[in-house]
C-alpha cells in the first residue's frame, strides 16, 4: 500500500475524532474512562445524525443522508477556526445543515418546461360564449365589468378605487355591482357551454 493512501486514511480518521470531540466539547468528561467518552461521543454524534436526517427530510430533500454526510464534512473542515468555540455545537452543526440544504436548492435541476400549450377547444368554445352573453347585458354593465378588470396588480387597484370615486359610490359597494354581473354571466355561459 502507498504512503499516501494510508497518509490520507489517517487525516481522514483524525478529522472525524476531531469533529467526535467537538460535538462533546461542551459537556464534562473529567473523571470519564476513555471507552466512555467514545461511546459519549458516539452517541451525541448519532442523535445530532438522527436529527439532521429528520431535518432534511421535513425540508423535502430526496437524499437526506447524502447532505448529513456534507455538513458533516464542512464542520470538520472548519475545525481548526473553532477552537475557541462556546455554545452548543449541535447547534453550529445545525446552523451549517441550514446553509447545506440551501446550497442543495440552489444545485436542484429546475423541472422541464411543460410541452408546448395546445389549444384547447372548450377554454375557446368558453370565450365565444363569454363574447356572446356580454352582447346580452346592458352595455352599461358591459362597460363596468369590462372596464373594472382593467390593469394589472397596483394598477388594478388604484383603477378600482378611481372608477368608484367616478360612480360616486365606494369601492366595496363597486365590488359587489360587479359580483352580481359576473354571476349572471356565469350562468349565461354555463347554458351556452351546455347547448353547444
Amino acid at each position: 500500500m502507498n504512503d499516501t493512501g494510508s497518509e490520507n486514511e489517517y487525516h481522514r480518521n483524525q478529522g472525524f475524532d476531531d469533529l467526535l470531540n467537538f460535538l462533546v466539547c461542551n459537556r464534562s468528561v473529567k473523571g470519564l474512562k476513555p471507552w466512555e467518552i467514545q461511546d459519549l461521543q458516539g452517541l451525541v454524534y448519532e442523535q445530532i445524525r438522527r436529527k439532521l436526517i429528520r431535518l432534511f427530510r421535513w425540508r423535502g430533500s430526496e437524499t437526506p443522508e447524502e447532505l448529513v454526510d456534507k455538513t458533516f464534512d464542512r464542520v470538520s473542515q472548519r475545525l481548526p477556526d473553532l477552537t475557541s468555540f462556546v455554545g452548543d455545537p449541535s447547534h453550529y452543526v445545525c446552523g451549517v445543515a441550514r446553509l447545506i440544504f440551501l446550497e442543495s436548492l440552489r444545485r436542484r435541476k429546475l423541472p422541464e418546461l411543460p410541452p408546448e400549450v395546445i389549444k384547447d377547444e372548450r377554454a375557446d368554445a368558453a370565450l365565444s360564449c363569454l363574447d356572446d352573453c356580454l352582447e346580452e347585458i346592458r352595455p352599461v354593465e358591459r362597460a363596468l365589468i369590462l372596464d373594472y378588470y382593467r390593469g394589472e396588480k397596483r394598477a388594478k387597484i388604484d383603477h378600482r378605487e378611481n372608477l368608484a370615486e367616478q360612480l360616486g359610490t365606494s369601492v366595496n359597494s363597486l365590488r359587489i355591482q360587479t359580483c352580481r354581473i359576473r354571476r349572471r354571466l356565469r350562468k349565461c355561459v354555463t347554458v351556452c357551454l351546455q347547448q353547444k
